[in-house]
């Protein structure tokens, strides 16, 4: 959204008074902030950069290639700021290097219109021309008009997602650079002044339910991005002219039959297709570039076989679909990320023995019981294994050297000796575990950031003194534990989740107790 933080009643060359910018810097500050402070001090614009309701400006490179050597200007507006907020940031971008590019966010400023088109003639067009991108989207002011885009000739960035007054989209047309457009959540209705922006790299179009002419999209020959999730879309025969998408996501596209278009995207290498009706997945092995495909919530699929042809495949998500095989999975050797949580129609697991680079494997709520392909697993460093409650026998996963989290809440986990190999676990997930009563080996655990282990039979703590780098601990509902004391010696410990009262004098200060 438009940020009238660059506007100011005087032109790009006028300097505000020093005085004026301190009690500007004065204003925005929570602490106070010495009287010789200098307009241009370090000091003042460390002040300046701090302010929570007011602005910052920090350093960022475009998203761009085009300006990847560039540093970017970024001005960023937040609703309690007033005019002195904005004439210091004005007086920041006129003392900036006259080829510095500016990128403007204003995501929670209540703007009117005419304020807007009032600020935007008084600028000196070099100025406006250094505007290469602009977030006016979730503003609370009902955005209707964007007459004043024509001003931005090298507007490259824009984001007017939610604004849902506008009844003219024309104007964008005007913008011939424009490489990013969002207007996710928009009432937008015809992609007409597309044509007119032939460098659109990305476009983002979530939840327009009301668009009907998507054949305009063809014409982007140089869209790399497409997002158009929750949409109206029915035909992609449209993505025959865009041979340079590499990313495409139509999750929730409940009324497409065909999709057989997708085959035609040679370079598509992610693709993501949750909660749809895709019945035929035999146009995949045309996408040979392949390596995130998402299709969570698919219930429909008649045969994933077509997938053993995705041999550059990385990340699969199939979680709450219909995927009972996984004779596919030995074809994908550089699949390195696997979920399938609630895919309850799973038997045989063992093809997953042979992924090799696999690190992480996520398998919730399914009914796997034997764990022993995960022998071969050694790259694995995250096991998912919550609310599995067939498995008998968890020590394979002492075999998994590299393993940093693992997630078994609500499981059937019951012998925890098998972490005593696992030397390089962070994250431990055992919530609900009441199956275990041998907490020490968790003691071993030299490199264990985070504990959840609530709702369990805890009764003695004294195993969490051999966890020195312990920043996160749950104990929420254990009803055993009769001694806290360790806790006071835990150094590290940053969040807590305990009984207040048998804690809050045992924990240092800087402690978040929960």
């Amino acid at each position: 959204m438009w940020s009238p933080a660059i506007y100011d009643d005087g032109s790009a060359s006028v300097r505000l008074p020093v005085l004026h910018l301190i009690t500007t810097v004065l204003a925005y500050t929570k602490g106070p902030a010495p009287l010789a402070l200098s307009a241009t001090s370090r000091e003042a614009r460390e002040v300046v950069e701090r302010s929570r309701h007011s602005y910052q400006i920090g350093p960022l490179r475009s998203f761009f290639s085009d300006f990847s050597d560039t540093p970017l200007r970024v001005i960023e507006l937040h609703g309690n700021s007033s005019l002195k907020a904005w004439r210091a940031a004005y007086w920041w971008i006129t003392s900036s290097r006259p080829d510095a590019l500016l990128a403007i966010s204003c995501t929670k400023m209540d703007l009117s219109e005419k304020t807007i088109r009032a600020m935007m003639g008084r600028h000196k067009k070099a100025l406006r021309r250094r505007v290469v991108r602009l977030t006016r989207g979730r503003t609370p002011t009902p955005a209707s008009d964007l007459s004043w885009l024509r001003q931005l000739p090298n507007l490259t960035h824009l984001d007017l997602s939610f604004c849902e007054h506008i009844t003219n989209w024309r104007p964008i047309g005007a913008l011939h650079a424009l490489r990013f457009l969002a207007v996710k959540c928009s009432n937008l209705a015809r992609l007409d002044f597309l044509a007119f922006c032939p460098l659109l790299e990305e476009l983002q179009l979530k939840n327009c339910t009301r668009v009907q002419n998507w054949g305009v999209v063809g014409v982007l020959n140089h869209l790399r991005v497409l997002q158009a999730d929750f949409s109206s879309l029915h035909d992609l025969s449209f993505l025959a002219g865009c041979n340079e998408l590499e990313e495409l996501s139509l999750d929730r596209c409940g009324g497409i039959s065909d999709w057989s278009p997708i085959g035609l995207l040679r370079d598509l290498h992610s693709l993501s297709l949750a909660s749809t009706g895709v019945r035929d997945l035999r146009f995949l092995p045309s996408c040979g570039f392949l390596e995130v495909l998402n299709l969570a919530g698919c219930r429909h699929v008649e045969s994933y076989h077509p997938l053993a042809g995705l041999h550059h495949l990385r990340v699969l998500s199939a979680e709450n679909s219909n995927l009972r095989d996984l004779g596919f999975v030995p074809a994908c050797a550089f699949l390195q990320e696997l979920h399938l949580s609630r895919c309850e129609g799973i038997v045989d697991w063992r093809p997953i023995g042979s992924l090799r680079r696999l690190r992480v494997l996520n398998a919730d709520d399914t009914a796997i019981r034997d764990l022993t392909f995960l022998a071969t697993c050694e790259a694995l460093e995250g096991l998912y294994l919550g609310g599995c409650k067939a498995i008998e026998d968890w020590r394979p996963i002492g075999n998994l050297r590299q393993l940093q989290i693992l997630f078994a809440s609500y499981s059937s986990l019951g012998d925890l000796s098998f972490l005593t190999s696992c030397a390089a676990l962070r994250e431990l997930h055992v919530v609900a575990c009441t199956a275990i009563e041998d907490w020490r080996p968790i003691g071993s655990l030299r490199q264990l950031h985070l504990l959840y282990a609530g709702r369990s039979r805890i009764a003695d703590l004294s195993f969490l003194e051999g966890c020195a780098r312990l920043e996160a601990l749950s104990l929420t509902r254990c009803e055993g534990i009769r001694e806290w004391e360790v806790l006071g010696r835990l150094a590290r410990l940053r969040k807590l989740d305990a009984p207040r009262d048998k804690v809050k004098d045992l924990v240092a200060d800087a402690v978040r107790i929960v």
